[in-house]
């Protein structure tokens, strides 16, 4: 199997384990990220002073981003902030940028009705999982978010969650909430490191999420760091927390308890395939062997077919829901994948995160 190798030998770099002699390697990349953190900072002094226009949307505007290119987690922080909106009354939208799309133009990919409106290998697996799980919002992709915001605004929609928005400076947006892992809070600069744009860009951030996937009290620690460089920002920690197991593709429930004492064999595509083994070895998994997918993959027969061959050596043969839409969209024999279900927990101050939200959103309207 090819599972684009240069890639993961990146992100291993890239990494907080990442040793001095990988270190080593990468100092000839040095100036190159200088040179694009200097880019990066000038784009974005460039929209703050005007040299640039923003365009803007007549419904508030509620950004999650991050630093890093590939995951952190904002989509499911978005979905969260959509259910939450959703509950109170409203009609929000989530814009997607939809990674894997092979339609230019903006796409409706959900209503609010409850139904999918297109198939993920048009509009990305994440706006097809987005339109599955949260089924009281309008979910619109395109790389053009002010008109994919008017899209979703024509079919209902009173607010909007811009996911992964913290660069798209082209559209304005009245709360900026950014993502940030703590193992790596302040990331190096692409192409030394992963960063999109240097840490200092975290200044302009309204909140700052801080990702714990151990959910242990060593985020505490990166609280406090964080707090010192950024007095004035609220940082809110959260982690994904496994709910429960379901057959790839159905929806019947399987107890979390079924973990324990399994070998398991995981495969993904998210970036934090190590994190999501590290919890269930928490949740005492006898063994989690990793197969680890680049972000956005789109599955070959053979790839499932060699991962199905492995059922038998394993208890469990584990994916995440994003992995799912793939799968299941391509019609392969999922009879032997189980999925694991998770969703964002607040360790702290979720109550300020919701109280926030709903005030920028007062601002359109009564909440």
């Amino acid at each position: 199997m090819e599972f684009k190798r240069i890639e993961l030998i990146w992100r291993r770099i890239c990494a907080p384990q990442a040793t001095l002699w990988e270190r080593f390697l990468t100092s000839p990349l040095l100036p190159v990220s200088w040179l694009y953190r200097g880019l990066g900072a000038l784009r974005r002094s460039g929209f703050r002073h005007g040299v640039f226009k923003s365009q803007e949307l007549p419904v508030p505007v509620i950004s999650v981003g991050n630093l890093v290119l590939g995951g952190s987690g904002k989509t499911p922080i978005a979905m969260a902030i959509a259910e939450h909106l959703s509950a109170r009354g409203r009609l929000p939208m989530i814009l997607l940028r939809g990674y894997g799309k092979v339609v230019d133009t903006s796409q409706l990919v959900s209503d609010g009705m409850g139904g999918v409106l297109a198939r993920s290998s048009h509009c990305g697996e994440e706006a097809v999982m987005t339109a599955q799980k949260v089924s009281g919002a309008v979910v619109v992709v395109g790389s053009r978010r002010w008109e994919a915001g008017r899209l979703g605004i024509s079919v209902g929609a009173d607010c909007a969650v811009l996911d992964d928005g913290f660069q798209h400076l082209s559209l304005k947006r009245d709360l900026d909430l950014v993502v940030v892992d703590s193992a790596l809070p302040l990331p190096k600069v692409f192409p030394r490191g992963n960063a999109r744009e240097g840490w200092r860009a975290l200044h302009m951030a309204d909140c700052i999420l801080l990702n714990s996937p151990s959910g242990g009290s060593d985020w505490e620690e990166r609280a406090e760091e964080l707090s010192k460089k950024f007095p004035r920002i609220p940082i809110i920690p959260w982690r994904k927390q496994e709910l429960y197991l379901r057959n790839c593709g159905g929806e019947e429930r399987i107890a979390l308890s079924a973990v324990e004492d399994a070998r398991i064999l995981l495969f993904s595509m998210v970036p934090g395939i190590t994190d999501i083994a590290e919890n269930l070895r928490s949740l005492k998994a006898k063994s989690v062997r990793t197969v680890p997918f680049p972000d956005h993959h789109r599955y070959l027969p053979e790839e499932v077919a060699f991962l199905s061959g492995q059922a038998p050596s394993y208890d469990l043969l584990l994916t995440t829901e994003k992995d799912e839409v793939s799968l299941v969209e391509r019609g392969y024999d999922v009879s032997k994948i189980k999925v694991l279900v998770a969703r964002p927990q607040f360790l702290a101050d979720r109550k300020k995160l919701w109280a926030m939200i709903d005030r920028i959103c007062a601002k359109g309207g009564e909440i």
